[in-house]
């Protein structure tokens, strides 16, 4: 039988996403894994004529990302967990993370 060595859980602020991070920090613990948390920061267009520019937003997003994961690591510090924020389209990254 294959043991579970790692567990990838997608997180994105949403109370959705709290509660899959929860389960499985839950599950991380319980088979003593270690959790990687990918949270995809979006591309974004921005608002030009408004004055926001797409970068100002991705790095809005990757400070709220980092934010988030810091949390997240410090409640929890008896379990490994790695982190990654890519920038881009949330499908491609988690896909590209579960490659690695």
């Amino acid at each position: 039988m294959q043991m579970i060595h790692k567990i990838l859980v997608g997180i994105d602020g949403s109370d959705s996403a709290i509660n899959a991070a929860n389960y499985a920090i839950k599950l991380a613990k319980e088979i003593q894994a270690e959790l990687e948390i990918i949270y995809v920061v979006r591309f974004s267009t921005g608002n030009i004529d408004a004055g926001v520019l797409p970068v100002k937003i991705e790095e809005y997003e990757k400070e709220r990302a980092l934010a988030l994961v810091a949390k997240i690591k410090n409640q929890h510090p008896e379990i490994k967990i790695s982190d990654i924020e890519p920038i881009g389209f949330p499908i491609t990254e988690i896909n590209k993370a579960i490659e690695n």
